[in-house]
């Protein structure tokens, strides 16, 4: 391993430190593998792990770990918003996600809150363990993922920017294939309210009918987006 990083900051990593890791992974059976892989490794430590966002809520003496592995997809809470706390708790932090689809959406989250890169469950443990170790030096994304980040911005980024919070529910529940009338009764508002905000997310979004809304959305897994503070989903889209 190229030992050239160093850390600045009280706590920095020197060459013969290893690399403390956070990982949190509602796969059990895979963080297990990753775990065995990490303990056996000589330059990494493992400091904190767990299964959940609460789990992670609750990681204490971890302000000098050096990389976080964090699922995207955690059962009580989004993993990019725990990702994003533990960046602004460590700002040094290098982050990572892991996911079960190669989906454009978790490299837009991942970069846009700024984090260091996105693996699947596919890719084999001993190229994570080489990743964890190669990020300390940079983020992670390939020409690919930087290639396919920008063309989703193009096409969508300041149309989704665009969106108010309200109207980002009203896309969900016209998503899940709720009429005007039942939107209105769940979000308790006005049917010509939720006319209204449909009408306008068709105008923001360029498109032309209902139907089409829901594939775009379904098609780019905005569901991802839709459960995320405004700050935060405005930090993904706007970046």
């Amino acid at each position: 391993m190229d030992k050239s990083y160093k850390k600045k900051k009280t706590g920095e990593l020197r060459l013969e430190d290893p690399i403390r890791l956070i990982l949190v992974d509602s796969w059990i059976t895979y963080r297990s593998g990753l775990e065995y892989s990490v303990n056996n490794h000589p330059n990494l430590e493992l400091v904190a792990k767990g299964s959940s966002a609460s789990d992670a809520n609750q990681f204490v003496g971890i302000d000098h770990a050096h990389v976080a592995m964090i699922d995207v997809n955690l059962p009580d809470e989004s993993g990019i918003l725990v990702g994003q706390q533990l960046l602004q708790r460590i700002p040094d932090l290098r982050l990572l996600f892991l996911c079960d689809h190669d989906w454009d959406i978790y490299l837009i989250a991942a970069r846009g809150i700024g984090a260091s890169g996105v693996f699947t469950r596919s890719v084999p443990a001993e190229d994570i363990i080489f990743s964890i170790n190669q990020v300390m030096k940079a983020p992670l994304y390939n020409s690919d993922q930087l290639n396919r980040i920008q063309s989703w911005k193009d096409k969508f980024g300041k149309n989704l920017q665009a969106l108010k919070a309200h109207e980002w529910k009203v896309l969900w529940q016209v998503a899940a294939g709720l009429s005007n009338r039942e939107i209105a009764k769940k979000l308790e508002l006005s049917h010509a309210t939720v006319e209204k905000y449909v009408s306008r997310i068709l105008e923001r979004m360029e498109l032309s009918s209902r139907s089409a809304l829901v594939v775009l959305f379904y098609h780019n897994h905005l569901e991802v987006l839709c459960g995320l503070p405004e700050t935060t989903r405005l930090m993904i889209v706007g970046n």
